[in-house]
């Protein structure tokens, strides 16, 4: 009888405990649905750091839709073209504690409230060296997950 009891209330601690995790997954996804602008980015290369804010007038956006998909956007408000673009590679994502693992490789979109920071790496194919870099974002509310997802793809350059 006590074993029973015993196993009853460990039975329901597991149950608690998947719940627990199930509800903070689904809330880090619905932070992440949603459109975020670039702000600002550091490019590491051998221990030396450059430090570069996004201008004014052109946009770098990352859109997450809650069918776990990656679009990236962007919006030249110098070009003859203003519009705003979105690139052809369309990339899923997932979550990892409070952590977006997008698509390929080790890339890690980490948000924290209305703010994130997107870390990556790659090796210069002129140099070989390993560049790291770090990515600031905000969180907007325009351009919407739909226009984004509507806007006509960007050409490529020759």
């Amino acid at each position: 009888m006590k074993k029973q009891k015993i196993l009853q209330t460990v039975g329901i601690l597991l149950i608690l405990i998947s719940l627990v995790f199930s509800v903070n997954s689904c809330s880090l996804e619905a932070k992440a649905e949603g459109v975020w602008v670039l702000k600002k980015w550091e490019k590491t290369i051998e221990g030396t750091t450059d430090h570069l804010i996004a201008a004014d007038n052109w946009y770098y956006y990352f859109c997450f839709t809650k069918d776990n998909l990656v679009y990236n956007a962007t919006q030249d408000l110098t070009s003859t073209d203003k519009r705003l673009l979105r690139y052809e590679n369309i990339r899923s994502y997932g979550v990892l504690g409070k952590s977006i693992i997008i698509g390929y490789g080790k890339r890690e979109f980490k948000i924290n409230g209305k703010t994130a920071i997107y870390t990556y790496s790659y090796v210069d194919d002129k140099t070989s060296k390993t560049v790291n870099m770090k990515e600031y974002y905000e969180k907007v509310k325009s351009p919407s997950v739909k226009e984004i997802v509507d806007a006509p793809i960007k050409p490529s350059t020759p």
